[in-house]
């Protein structure tokens, strides 16, 4: 695998995607989601579909308040291609959710991403009141705003966290 920086390239749900979302969905069952809530990513919005199939529950809002942060010009650059261009210094500061920031490339800090989230995270809360909402989005911008709301175990792909 490449390990290509996504950020907020506009990508399709690969097939691994595909499975992993539908094997995701069946451990979702148990939740009794009301409803979905997707970023305005292609990839995010495809496994928002998956969910809403399998669950048959709406994806009742796409929101790009909930896109992965964007790494500006580093969007679409596998780690070895930025690690030849900027040093091993900048990988490991990607790595990190606690404090990062892409604005010298063109793209987002922690700060940026986490004031778009809590905004969402409000309009929810105000919009779907006593509902079990499913939040569809993407590593970094989730991983940041978990942290932030105290939860320190990070998402890797196929899982899911409870709030």
């Amino acid at each position: 695998m490449e390990r290509r920086i996504q950020g907020q390239t506009d990508t399709e749900l690969h097939k691994t995607g595909r499975d992993e979302a539908r094997q995701l969905a069946k451990e979702l069952k148990k939740l009794n989601i009301d409803g979905i809530v997707a970023s305005g990513l292609k990839r995010s919005i495809q496994t928002a579909e998956i969910f809403s199939k399998e669950l048959r529950v709406p994806v009742v809002k796409k929101d790009t308040r909930l896109n992965e942060c964007s790494h500006g010009s580093l969007d679409g650059m596998t780690r070895q291609e930025i690690t030849i261009k900027y040093g091993e210094d900048l990988i490991q500061k990607q790595d990190d959710r606690s404090e990062y920031d892409f604005t010298p490339f063109g793209g987002e800090n922690r700060l940026q991403i986490l004031m778009r989230e809590h905004a969402l995270l409000n309009d929810i809360k105000n919009e779907f009141a006593g509902k079990t909402m499913l939040l569809v989005g993407h590593g970094r911008a989730l991983n940041t705003l978990l942290g932030d709301l105290g939860i320190q175990k990070s998402l890797k792909r196929g899982e899911y966290i409870e709030l």
